[in-house]
C-alpha cells in the first residue's frame, strides 16, 4: 500500500495497512546533514549582527527601493524564480522521503506581495507586518509584528493589492508538480494563513476587536473579501492540476480556548470555510485542516467540514482519545505528540508517549501520527529520531 492509498482508507475511517505519518513543516538542518554526510554551520551571521547590517543598509534610500522595485518586478513575473524553486523542491522531497513521510504540504498561497520596511521589517499579504529574525538555531524567521489597516477606509484603498491574483503561490505549486509524481508521499497544496489569521494579523487584534463589536457589516464584507480570493485561487489550482487534497492552517485558540467566541466564530468565519470546504468536496478533493490551540469549544463546526484535523494539541490540554471518540466517526484525526516532550523529554519518555499514542488513537483507522504542531528546530534531532523510530516500529497494524 502506497502512501495515497494509506491516507485515503484513513479517510474513510478504516485501518491501513500500517498508521500514516503527517508533518507540515520538518526544521531539522542538523538531521539533514547528518542523513547526507553533508556539513552544517548553520546561518553564517548571528541575529544581532543581521539587525546590524538592516539598520544600516535600510538607511541607504536608493538601496531600499531598488531592492523593492526588484521584489515588485519579481513578484509580476514569478517565472524567474523556477530554477531557485526547484532545486528547494529537490532537496524539501528528497528530505522528508528518508524520513518517511506519508503525507506533508506545500504552499500554494498566499503569496501575492512583499515589501522591505526598514530596517527590519517585510509587509506581506493581507497588510501584515513581520519582523526578520535570525533563531538561535540558526534558521531565518519571520515574526508577527503588526497589521497595516488602521480603519475601513484604509482597508478599502489598499483592498484590490491584497486581493488580487497570486502568481507567485500558483508556481511555487507548478514547479512542486512538476518534479513530484511519486504516490508514495503526498504532498498537499496549502494556505498557511486562513481567514481568521487573516483578519486579525492584517488589522492587528486590537482593532480587529474593536470593529467586529463597533462595525460588524464592514469585518463580514473583508472575510467574505478574503474567502472569494481563497475561493478563486482553489478554483485556478483545480482547473490546472489534478489535486486530491487541499490543506488551510488558522490558528484559531489560544491554550485556554478560542480567540473569539464560538457563537461569533460559528455566525462570521464559519459560513465562509463551509463554502470554501464545498468548493473542495464538490471537485472531490479531501479538506485538511490546521488550528493550534483548544478549539474543542468550535469543533463541532470544524469536524462537520473538514476531512482531516491537526493537530488536538496535547498542551493545549486536549485529549486526543476522548477526540479519538466523539469524533472519529466524523473526521479523520492527526496528532499529536506533543513539542515540549520532544524538546525537553528523555528518550524512554518520547518512546512511552508514541507506543501509548498509537495503542490509544490506531484501532478503527481515521488516524494519522504527527506532532503537536511541527518538527521545530528547538528539538535536539535525536528525540526527533526517537519518536520517528518508535513510530515505525509500531505503526503496523498487526502491531497495534
Amino acid at each position: 500500500m502506497n502512501s495515497k492509498e494509506r491516507i485515503l482508507k484513513c479517510l474513510e475511517h478504516e485501518e491501513p495497512d500500517k498508521v500514516p505519518y503527517y508533518e507540515h513543516l520538518i526544521q531539522q538542518p542538523q538531521l539533514e546533514a547528518k542523513i547526507f554526510n553533508r556539513s552544517y554551520t548553520g546561518f553564517p551571521l548571528t541575529n544581532e549582527k543581521v539587525q546590524k547590517i538592516l539598520q544600516r543598509v535600510g538607511k541607504n534610500e536608493f538601496i531600499v527601493n531598488a531592492i523593492n522595485k526588484i521584489t515588485e518586478f519579481v513578484l509580476k513575473k514569478p517565472d524567474i524564480l523556477s530554477p531557485i524553486l526547484r532545486s528547494i523542491i529537490k532537496g524539501y522531497l528528497r528530505f522528508y522521503k528518508a524520513l518517511k513521510v506519508d503525507f506533508t504540504i506545500f504552499p500554494a498561497g498566499p503569496f501575492s506581495y512583499y515589501k522591505w520596511l526598514p530596517p527590519n521589517k517585510i509587509l506581506t499579504e493581507f497588510g501584515v507586518k513581520s519582523e526578520i529574525k535570525i533563531m538561535q538555531t540558526g534558521i531565518l524567521m519571520l515574526y508577527y509584528n503588526s497589521g497595516l489597516f488602521k480603519d475601513k477606509e484604509t482597508y478599502y484603498e489598499l483592498r484590490e493589492k491584497w486581493n488580487s491574483p497570486n502568481p507567485l503561490g500558483l508556481l511555487f505549486w507548478k514547479n512542486m508538480k512538476k518534479i513530484h509524481k511519486d504516490e508514495d508521499m503526498v504532498v498537499a497544496p496549502a494556505m498557511h494563513t486562513g481567514l481568521f489569521d487573516s483578519m486579525v494579523q492584517g488589522f492587528g487584534i486590537e482593532n480587529f476587536s474593536r470593529l467586529i463589536h463597533k462595525d460588524r457589516p464592514f469585518i463580514e464584507q473583508a472575510i467574505h473579501d478574503r474567502e472569494i480570493w481563497y475561493r478563486t485561487l482553489i478554483k485556478e489550482l483545480i482547473d490546472e492540476f489534478d489535486i486530491d487534497f487541499f490543506f488551510i492552517g488558522d490558528d484559531l485558540a489560544y491554550d485556554s480556548g478560542p480567540f473569539i467566541s464560538p457563537k461569533l466564530f460559528n455566525s462570521i468565519f464559519l459560513p465562509s470555510y463551509r463554502r470554501i470546504a464545498k468548493l473542495l468536496h464538490k471537485h472531490d478533493i479531501k479538506f485538511f485542516f490546521h488550528s493550534d490551540g483548544d478549539i474543542l469549544p468550535i469543533a463541532d463546526g470544524l469536524v462537520d467540514i473538514a476531512d482531516a484535523i491537526h493537530p488536538w494539541q496535547h498542551s493545549a490540554n486536549i485529549d486526543i482519545t476522548n477526540v479519538k471518540k466523539k469524533y472519529g466517526d466524523r473526521t479523520t484525526i492527526i496528532g499529536n505528540v506533543p513539542i515540549p516532550l520532544l524538546v525537553h523529554g528523555t528518550h524512554a519518555e518520547i518512546r512511552r508517549y508514541v507506543k501509548n499514542l498509537l495503542k490509544r488513537c490506531a484501532p478503527g483507522g481515521g488516524y494519522i501520527l504527527a506532532s503537536g504542531n511541527s518538527i521545530v528546530s528547538e528539538i535536539p534531532w535525536q528525540n526527533y529520531l526517537t519518536m520517528l523510530s518508535t513510530f515505525h516500529k509500531h505503526s503496523s497494524y498487526d502491531e497495534t
